[in-house]
């Protein structure tokens, strides 16, 4: 079986988590902010924001990208749901995004500009 992932937990991450669930803020506290400054440096972006889930920072990416109703947006058909579901969050005032699944006709080809011509 291959393992979906593998993880490197020392004693200090776990200290750490121990820490947090000791204070005061269990979430959205100091340490997000703490995480948030040191990460957005590491790679090279001006500012980071931490979120919940990788579902959570899909949604957050699609609203910051600036889509609008009637825009495109190009996704592929393999990956998990919410990649596309994104486009379609009806927390928003109105629907801002019309999904569209892009064929991969080759296992082994990519979704490039070249190909959605």
């Amino acid at each position: 079986m291959l393992p979906y992932g593998r993880q490197a937990i020392d004693e200090e991450d776990i200290q750490a988590v121990v820490d947090v669930l000791r204070s005061e803020w269990l979430t959205t506290g100091p340490k997000v902010e703490e995480f948030e400054e040191a990460f957005a440096p590491r790679v090279r972006a001006k500012y980071a924001v931490a979120f919940s889930s990788g579902t959570a920072a899909l949604h957050g990416a699609a609203f910051s990208a600036g889509l609008k109703a009637g825009d495109e947006a190009i996704t592929t058909p393999m990956t998990f749901a919410v990649t596309a579901n994104c486009l379609n969050n009806r927390e928003f005032p109105y629907r801002l995004f019309a999904g569209v699944l892009h064929e991969i006709r080759d296992a082994i080809e990519n979704v490039a500009a070249v190909n959605l011509m």
